[in-house]
């Protein structure tokens, strides 16, 4: 793919599923935007084809790139961004597992991640959403988690309207937040590496992610099981949807700010593919 063909349109010609102005909820979003300070970001995923990234990061160093992540972010910090003395900006973690599940998950899996996180003296952010802090945090951590960490939580129901807030949350996956979120707050661009999706058996479907035994521990904590039959589902809904919410998302933010996936074949046909040698072209490399 030639460079020339990495801009995007800025003008919306379909008009929005849902009518409303981003000024209604723009207030609520400074805390996001802060921390974005009109950066490229870049969304860490765990498809196996983010390997290449952890080849080419050094190529990056001296970028000021706004870093984030989801799930197992842990993982791919460690793997990737502290190759060049980086660390994650921004995480998202809404996941949810069986009610039965909770303690043992929060205990071993979630919380022993999220904690060291939002104790950095770094500024950083968690995403999460209403639902996670009713389900998972106030049942499950200590009384004073929220006093503590509370002013680098955003909830991310926050940035959509209260009138049809359930339907901006009816979303294919946990990614798509994230992607509205960096929208939200006024990313230069979105490049979304590992984004590679998965249609094949779910009993073996840990074969298609980065450092799969880190996401069969996850798993279990999880599920109780190593199989994962939402993989399929997650990724025939994001294909099928995320085309008309991205076109919703540009309405309702008032933005054409670029989106990429730097996935090498990645099943989804939107955002917009490009490979390692445009993201160089792009992002301005150094060459190592």
């Amino acid at each position: 793919m030639g460079i020339k063909s990495l801009k995007q349109t800025s003008e919306r010609t379909v008009p929005s599923v849902i009518d409303i102005k981003y000024e209604e909820i723009r207030n609520e979003m400074n805390e996001l935007k802060s921390v974005i300070a009109g950066r490229h970001c870049a969304i860490l995923l765990p498809g196996k084809s983010i390997k290449r990234l952890e080849t080419d990061i050094k190529k990056y160093a001296d970028k000021d790139i706004c870093w984030t992540s989801m799930g197992v972010f842990n993982v791919l910090e460690k793997g990737i961004l502290s190759k060049i003395d980086k660390q994650l900006s921004i995480v998202l973690d809404c996941a949810t597992v069986p009610t039965a599940r909770f303690p043992h998950y929060e205990k071993y899996a979630r919380k022993p991640r999220l904690e060291p996180y939002l104790a950095r003296k770094k500024r950083n952010l968690l995403l999460t959403t209403n639902g996670m802090i009713r389900d998972a945090i106030k049942p499950h951590y200590p009384e004073n988690f929220l006093d503590k960490y509370g002013h680098k939580i955003v909830i991310i129901d926050d940035i959509f309207p209260g009138e049809d807030r359930a339907k901006w949350m009816d979303v294919p996956n946990s990614a798509t937040l994230l992607i509205a979120a960096l929208f939200a707050g006024e990313a230069r661009s979105i490049v979304i590496f590992g984004m590679d999706g998965y249609k094949g058996d779910i009993s073996i479907g840990y074969e298609s992610y980065y450092k799969p035994g880190h996401v069969v521990k996850e798993r279990f904590h999880a599920m109780g099981t190593v199989e994962d039959p939402g993989i399929n589902r997650d990724t025939g809904y994001f294909e099928e949807r995320f085309p008309h919410l991205l076109l919703d998302y540009r309405n309702l933010f008032d933005t054409a700010i670029p989106i990429f996936n730097c996935s090498p074949n990645s099943i989804y046909s939107c955002p917009q593919k490009i490979t390692y040698e445009d993201l160089e072209v792009f992002y301005g490399a150094t060459k190592h």
